[in-house]
């Protein structure tokens, strides 16, 4: 049973689960592909065609573009707004807006659940179709008609010579009973599991439909005289057709049907969606895309038409079944291969309808399983329970009087039950919503008389205009409703409450005329953009009610009133009276629902009854996201956004003296980022807002200048997501001030009433430092600068991630024991975090940070040297003034030194100390094709000082060669100022780095693309295989007059934090993935480093956040979050240079013996190819071995050196040293040594992050930005490359901006002044 468990699961996935406990669409594209699927049907390939035949002419998309835009996409972004923001279905969601709207709500189910009734029968005659697709000859070639009518359908011809129709044929169709079955089953496969399952079937119902209709349309355009037919859709123009009715009835009848709304299926999939979706945009996508693809299919239709050579005026108007089930099948009969195309049609009708079918159905679904008698009840039993009821309702669509069945239905529950159903909801909602707050404003008689007006004279204008004449109607209903509008402005007292437009409020008139016209949907809109035009989303505009109540409300209701004459024809047919009362009972239920609200309160759970309840605050924002998801209010918003907002609020709790008290701040600065902390004394429940105003009792929400945000605390069921904080109320807060703030206090209200005040804040500008203006980062280095700008960082959030501030209990992974590694855990701690594990593949901590003592020495004997960084540039002498500016950011190395003796004081094996480094010195050996008379090679001194020695560059042409050293010298500008400015403020030099463009070249791309140097001098100058940009930090550091190390070697400030990680690192643990989960933790998947790969299983370690060092070329072979395609392609593309070193021991330092001693210094030999050499600058003249690093080579010399045996390698260097320095090599050798292959080591695979031109600034905002709670760190994620300095500042930027994650902004000072302050301001 596990094992078909598991393979049910893996077919048909249960869905995901969002914070609050509601399923969750798989992903954004999942949720719109299904929606589109919900409008996309036979109405786009069946009905936009003949409509669009019967008004033939480019003058079509005129009314057909405006009921698009007037129509359509308002009352979509009305339905998939209010299943987004109030997370229900439509009983559910229209409660929220109104009580007396949930009959409204039960209507749109009502709708998809009649006609998804008798769609699914007429699916069953597309499959009639299909399967006689399959014979050697089409069967209903001849005679289209009747061959549809008889012998698909089954039909029998209706007895209408007496007074009432009557039908004689009553017996069930097998054929079509049998695939009205197999659809019905197709429906229940896709959607019994939910929107998981569903999320996956919709790649292929929408998927496979759009290849089909594109082989459909290449079909219909290039068949012969197919020319001709779309000249009628798209080259002829007929004026006087837009003077007319039809065209316009017809449009939007077209757009208002394909598109579904009033199905109630927008509203049930937006209500899986995640909180904070994009509905706005959505709901254009989907509108567009479903009047995209039926304009694009209307291809096909009119290619046919021409091949057919059919005429508007000779055929008459054709319809929906015409064009599906006679014309196309008519066609097909006359083309090649009409057997393929007929099958390619039909089962694209089929999947066209089964994707409609099962949105429908899930609409009906979403309303029970929302209700509180299914609470407990399993989801794939009522699929299966509701489908086999369907199929049943449905059996007499399949009968021999069926087909008139369905016509009865569908031309009432369309005509006027889903017209109707549609105009209640776009009146409903911008008439009903917080009505009492226009009653409290205006006065009841002044609303009541406004919309007698409003209603009133829309049901008169329709009554006198069929009775009488149109303009007659027009005259009647304007009449009416201006005389309403003066008696209502005349009789409203004068509105009092503040945030009404300043437009609409300078006078009393315009203020009331607001309130009754356009309150409760402006209301609206504001309260459900602060849900869905969170961050980047977009935003309803402020024509969206307005659009919604006086132009789409109207012109459905005229849609809806031209729908009753129609019924004299048919008065005497009891199966068209039948369908006419179904669709009534829809206006039945949206009065029942209206008058007796509480009678659909079976449909809503208890604790969500009274989501429309809300005190009388009028202009005020209201939170509209329900369950344990923190509502929009619970947000930090921009004094422009609103003045403050008041959440759901639950049924009153007594209270216990509530009171709230200010701890912090005292003082403010403008446009920064602060903690709010409080102290709650008694029974602090309820919805709490914070804001900043005037001080003093008289304090309101809507007077605050400042809305800070709101959430629900302590024993509010909304209060949930607080469970990590004590009695479920957080303390601290996240306020980011405004720019331009003044002196005020903060207030806590607990359900808009105040209950704590701080004292007046100070407001303190930002002092200079030494007597000039202090700047902060973004004013010395740019906005762009990639370092941290904190503020920005929390404007871009969403806003629910901002306001309320996480607690320290969080549990952190840091993955990788290297330096940034260790930084952030010692930063971690420093805050009062320290629930932190480190996961470290190796059996050591330090990374890159290698020093080997060889032969079993220890650090004091000073047998040693490095495998990886060797030492840090301590200032820089300027050689015409000889002043010394001290590298800043090699500071850092000394303070975490400091940092680390302090925690180990009394230890002296722990302590870090530096000495001096000899970076040159004059006797070491150089490149030369000159040698000495005894064989060895010349020093630097001796090729400086003698001429015989002297040996100047060749190039093919010097005087090319000149001018393009002279062009690189000129684009790097590394002048005396330049070069302090390095020095001095990294952070500043890399900002003027970018505005040079050093990122956007290399030596090479220079030369060739921009000075246009020819090949051959360009190699000359800069080797052709050189790809870096020309971010020269690493030239200045080598400018550097004095250079220190750490004495013992760099492995000692690793080996300093190791009481500090001891019991908090796990060693050997190589992580191969990471999972993020649906409770927003992450998965780290690890294997012991060395275990059997085939059959170890992983250890799963879970955490809050993750801190990610790792190298990320290893994480190319991770299983990973989605992460976006930026950091995405970081990460893949993002190159490692290799480097190998080799220390060899010496039986004595022969170096320093010479007849001219080498005292320390590193030069560069490059034939033989040792690459870097290096001297010892300790022990210096001590006798016993000394250890040199023979050989230090780096990129593609050191691949080729790694791919020797060690054996070999060591041979060469052997060799070659004896060249350079003679035999006493030889008398000196000991053969013990270490070679180290960066890019064969498999913790790192490589020795340093080397990015090519144009990377560096592409990818390096990637790792500034969290994704799936994890933080990137290391050298790869910052702007200097290969030095310990770059580990550390990527450790403190990635500890800064994982502390803002949790709101904790006093915190990420605290760090900033500690580790940044000798550049940036806090």
């Amino acid at each position: 049973m596990n094992v078909l468990r598991k393979i049910g699961n893996l077919i048909a996935p249960p869905p995901q689960q969002s914070e609050d406990g509601r399923d969750q669409w798989p992903s954004r594209t999942a949720y719109l592909l299904a929606s589109c699927g919900g409008a996309v049907g036979m109405g786009n390939m069946l009905r936009y065609p003949s409509q669009v035949y019967n008004n033939h002419g480019l003058q079509w998309f005129v009314p057909y573009l405006m009921a698009i835009f007037l129509l359509a996409i308002p009352a979509m972004a009305l339905e998939i707004a209010a299943g987004n923001a109030y997370r229900g279905g439509t009983v559910v969601a229209y409660n929220s807006i109104s009580r007396r709207m949930k009959g409204i709500g039960f209507s749109l189910n009502y709708v998809g659940f009649v006609v998804v009734i008798y769609f699914v029968p007429i699916l069953a005659w597309a499959m009639v179709y299909f399967q006689k697709s399959f014979t050697n000859n089409l069967p209903w070639a001849g005679d289209t008609e009747n061959w549809f009518m008889y012998e698909a359908v089954g039909a029998v011809d209706p007895d209408t010579s007496g007074q009432w129709v009557v039908y004689p044929g009553v017996s069930l169709n097998g054929r079509l009973v049998g695939w009205n079955a197999f659809t019905w089953f197709i429906v229940w496969l896709c959607m019994f599991r939910g929107v998981g399952l569903t999320g996956r079937v919709v790649y292929f119902t929408m998927g496979l439909p759009i290849v089909m209709a594109i082989i459909l349309i290449g079909r219909g355009v290039s068949l012969p005289n197919a020319s001709e037919g779309i000249k009628l859709y798209f080259a002829s123009w007929h004026s006087s057709k837009l003077a007319g009715t039809k065209i316009w009835r017809d449009a939007v009848g077209q757009v208002f049907f394909s598109t579904g709304v009033g199905f109630g299926y927008y509203t049930a999939y937006a209500s899986y969606n995640r909180k904070f979706a994009n509905a706005a945009q959505d709901a254009v996508i989907i509108v567009l895309f479903n009047s995209s693809f039926e304009a694009l299919c209307a291809f096909a239709v009119f290619g046919i038409v021409g091949y057919l050579g059919m005429r508007p005026e000779e055929t008459g108007e054709i319809g929906s079944y015409g064009l599906g089930f006679m014309t196309y099948p008519e066609a097909f009969v006359e083309m090649p291969a009409s057997g393929f195309f007929s099958v390619i049609f039909f089962f694209t009708i089929m999947l066209l309808g089964i994707s409609s079918s099962f949105a429908m159905l899930d609409a009906v679904m979403t309303l029970i399983l929302d209700s509180p008698f299914a609470r407990n009840w399993s989801r794939p039993w009522v699929a299966t329970t509701m489908v086999a009821i369907c199929f049943l309702l449905s059996l007499p669509h399949c009968t021999e009087f069926g087909y008139f069945f369905m016509d009865g239905i569908d031309r009432w529950i369309n005509n006027i039950g889903l017209v109707f159903v549609v105009w209640a909801e776009c009146v409903g909602a911008t008439t009903l919503y917080r009505f009492e707050d226009v009653v409290g404003q205006v006065g009841k008689p002044s609303f009541a008389l406004y919309n007698v007006g409003f209603l009133g004279g829309q049901l008169l204008g329709i009554i006198v205009g069929h009775t009488a004449t149109p303009w007659a109607g027009a005259i009647a209903g304007f009449g009416l409703y201006f005389i309403c509008l003066a008696a209502s402005l005349f009789l409203a007292k004068t509105p009092d409450a503040h945030g009404a437009p300043r437009l609409l409020s300078k006078n009393k008139l315009t203020s009331v005329f607001y309130y009754i016209a356009f309150y409760s949907g402006n209301q609206l809109r504001h309260d459900l953009n602060s849900v869905i035009g969170n961050g980047k989303n977009w935003s309803l505009p402020f024509t969206w009610a307005p659009m919604l109540r006086y132009v789409s409300g109207p012109i459905l209701a005229i849609i809806f009133s031209l729908a009753y004459p129609s019924f004299e024809e048919v008065k005497n047919d009891p199966l068209y009276i039948l369908g006419f009362i179904v669709a009534h009972l829809l206006l039945v239920w949206c009065v029942i629902g209206f008058v007796f609200p509480r009678w659909f309160n079976v449909f809503v759970v208890p604790e969500r009854r009274d989501d429309w309840k809300q005190p009388y605050a009028p202009n005020v924002l209201r939170g509209t996201t329900e369950g344990e998801d923190a509502t929009k209010a619970e947000t930090g918003m921009s004094s422009g956004d609103a003045t403050s907002s008041l959440g759901l609020l639950a049924e009153a709790v007594p209270l216990n003296s509530p009171s709230v008290k200010f701890i912090s701040p005292s003082k403010v600065s403008p446009g920064s980022a602060q903690n709010v902390v409080l102290e709650y004394s008694g029974d602090v429940d309820g919805h709490l807002t914070l804001s900043y105003g005037a001080c003093g009792n008289e304090a309101t929400v809507s007077d605050s200048v400042h809305h800070i945000g709101s959430t629900h605390i302590g024993q509010h069921p909304l209060a949930k997501r607080h469970l990590d904080h004590q009695d479920k109320r957080p303390t601290r807060f996240v306020w980011l001030t405004s720019d331009d703030i003044s002196g005020g206090c903060l207030s806590a209200f607990l359900d808009g009433e105040l209950v704590g005040q701080s004292d007046e804040l100070d407001v303190v500008k930002r002092l200079a430092r030494r007597g000039e203006k202090k700047k902060s980062f973004a004013d010395v280095a740019g906005d762009d600068s990639l370092w941290f700008d904190g503020v920005a960082y929390l404007k871009q959030k969403q806003p629910d991630d901002v306001f309320v501030a996480a607690t320290k209990n969080k549990t952190f992974g840091i993955l990788g024991g290297g330096m940034s590694g260790l930084l952030s855990s010692l930063i971690l701690d420093s805050v009062g975090i320290h629930d932190w594990k480190i996961l470290e593949s190796s059996e050591r901590i330090g990374g890159r940070v290698r020093t080997v003592y060889l032969n079993g020495t220890s650090p004091e004997d000073g047998q040693y040297h490095e495998l990886g960084p060797m030492r840090f540039p301590y200032e820089l002498t300027d050689s015409e003034t000889n002043e010394t500016f001290p590298f800043m950011d090699q500071r850092m190395i000394f303070q975490l030194a400091d940092v680390l003796n302090g925690m180990n004081a009394g230890n002296k094996s722990l302590q870090v100390e530096f000495w001096d480094w000899i970076q040159s010195s004059p006797n070491t050996p150089v490149d030369s094709p000159f040698r000495r008379p005894d064989g060895t090679w010349p020093s630097k001194a001796e090729v400086a000082n003698d001429p015989a020695y002297y040996n100047p560059p060749v190039y093919h042409n010097a005087t090319a060669a000149g001018e393009a050293i002279e062009a690189l010298d000129d684009f790097k500008g590394l002048t005396p100022e330049r070069i302090r400015m390095y020095a001095s403020n990294i952070f500043k030099a890399y900002k003027q780095a970018k505005e040079d463009g050093a990122f956007d070249y290399s030596e090479v791309s220079y030369l060739r693309d921009v000075i246009k140097t020819d090949l051959n001098t360009t190699d000359e100058v800069s080797p052709s295989h050189i790809y870096w940009p020309m971010w020269e930090y690493e030239t200045i550091y080598f400018l550097a007059s004095k250079w220190v190390t750490i004495k013992g070697g760099l492995s000692r400030l690793p080996a300093a934090f190791e009481p500090h990680v001891k019991d908090r690192v796990q060693y050997n643990a190589k992580v191969n993935g990471l999972h993020y989960n649906k409770n927003n933790t992450l998965s780290v998947f690890w294997k012991p480093t060395g275990s059997e790969p085939f059959s170890t299983p992983n250890n799963v370690e879970n955490f809050d956040y993750v801190l990610n060092s790792v190298p990320l070329n290893l994480m190319k072979f991770w299983k990973m979050p989605r992460y976006s395609s930026l950091l995405k392609r970081a990460i893949d593309r993002t190159l490692y240079a290799n480097a190998c070193k080799v220390a060899v021991q010496f039986k004595t330092r022969f170096w320093e013996h010479l007849d001219r001693p080498i005292i320390g210094g590193c030069t560069r030999l490059t034939s033989p190819q040792l690459g870097q050499v290096c001297y010892p600058s300790w022990h210096i003249n001590s006798t016993g071995p000394g250890t040199m690093l023979a050989s230090y080579l780096s990129d593609y010399e050191a691949t080729a050196a790694c791919a020797m045996s060690e054996e070999e390698h060591l041979a060469y260097i052997k060799n070659a040293l004896i060249e350079v320095h003679g035999d006493v090599v030889e008398d000196n050798w000991t053969g013990n040594y270490k070679r180290q292959c960066w890019e064969q080591e498999e913790h790192h695979a490589g020795a340093f992050t080397m990015q090519i031109f144009g990377q560096q600034h592409l990818y390096l905002p990637a790792f500034y930005q969290t994704e799936f709670n994890t933080v990137f760190i290391g050298e790869a994620a910052t702007f200097t490359h290969t030095w310990i300095f770059s580990a550390l500042e990527s450790a403190v930027r990635g500890s800064v901006q994982l502390l803002l994650d949790l709101g904790l902004v006093d915190e990420a000072k605290q760090v900033t002044q500690t580790w940044m302050a000798r550049w940036i301001d806090v």
